[in-house]
């Protein structure tokens, strides 16, 4: 859905339907969210005439686009790589692992990726953090708790 008026302008007129920019049902943005049900329609017959790629040329620069990726075509868009939002991190058991990378990026700090511990890895380092000794822990083990 065009927020703008500038961009709900240029949009009709790359698409080449000047008739919705005339269409009082959609003059506003009150109007076009209201009469969704047929303005969504009209614009996807006409996107439908296309490929993403002609569209992303022709749209691109005179109105906010961005292509609706399958999972498999985000992971492969270049910016994942360039931003290093898939990283391979190394699993004892299942091997190489590939997941995703922070989205946080600061200049001069590198994220450290390692695999997760194993089910109850930690168990004993964080009930020791938590106050109990080794005889808590034994006696939480004992009746099953842990």
């Amino acid at each position: 859905m065009v927020m703008k008026e500038k961009f709900w302008h240029r949009l009709v007129d790359r698409l080449d339907l000047p008739a919705l920019g005339d269409d009082a049902r959609f003059r506003t943005f009150t109007d076009r969210l209201a009469n969704r049900a047929a303005l969504v329609p009209l614009v996807a017959a006409r996107m439908r005439e296309r490929t993403t790629a002609e569209w992303l040329e022709r749209l691109r620069g005179h109105v906010p686009v961005a292509p609706v990726y399958t999972v498999a075509e985000a992971l492969a868009d270049e910016q994942v790589h360039a931003r290093e939002m898939l990283v391979d991190v190394p699993h004892p058991v299942f091997g190489i692992l590939r997941q995703v990378g922070s989205p946080l990026k600061i200049a001069g700090v590198r994220p450290s990726y390692r695999a997760a511990s194993a089910l109850g890895g930690d168990t004993d380092a964080i009930l020791a953090e938590v106050g109990l000794d080794a005889d808590a822990v034994a006696s939480l083990r004992a009746s099953g708790v842990v």
